[in-house]
């Protein structure tokens, strides 16, 4: 569906000329609609609007020093917006994000020591991923999502 220019136009100068109160919950509402946990995707992470990419992938890169002019190049169905409001989500959430790098570093860890189905038994991986406390940080389901993922890898069914 393809918005006329002047609706969008007619739309902008509607939210730039809202009272104060008006446009916070404008504000607030609009970044509610961009960034949601939809169960089933990425585990129920955080992901910016429909796309499936994951906050904690897009602040990961951002951390690693990728200016944003590459992050477009590289995920082209997102805007400057969208990382904005990445940024803005991570400022309110920013355990949830940094927990859900550091358990990636740890299975990127240990995939790149080149560990083998037979090094590394399921059992483990349910140890190594139920070991992070933090129940309200990460979530059930994307625990499970980790695990199926590492058994996928390792060849277990």
């Amino acid at each position: 569906m393809t918005v006329p220019t002047q609706a969008l136009l007619d739309l902008a100068e509607t939210i730039t000329t809202l009272p104060h109160e008006d446009f916070a919950t404008f504000q607030q509402t609009f970044l509610d609609k961009m960034i949601r946990k939809i169960p089933g995707v990425m585990g129920g992470a955080s992901c910016i609007r429909k796309t499936g990419i994951a906050v904690w992938t897009l602040i990961s890169l951002m951390k690693k020093g990728v200016d944003n002019e590459k992050i477009l190049l590289d995920y082209p169905s997102l805007t400057s917006l969208d990382l904005w409001a990445v940024q803005l989500y991570y400022s309110h959430n920013c355990q949830e994000i940094d927990n859900l790098i550091a358990l990636h570093h740890e299975t990127d860890s240990l995939s790149q020591q080149n560990l083998t189905a037979h090094q590394i038994q399921p059992s483990d991986w349910s140890s190594f991923i139920g070991s992070f406390e933090a129940e309200s940080d990460l979530s059930v389901n994307y625990k499970q999502y980790l695990l199926e993922g590492l058994e996928q890898k390792y060849g277990y069914h």
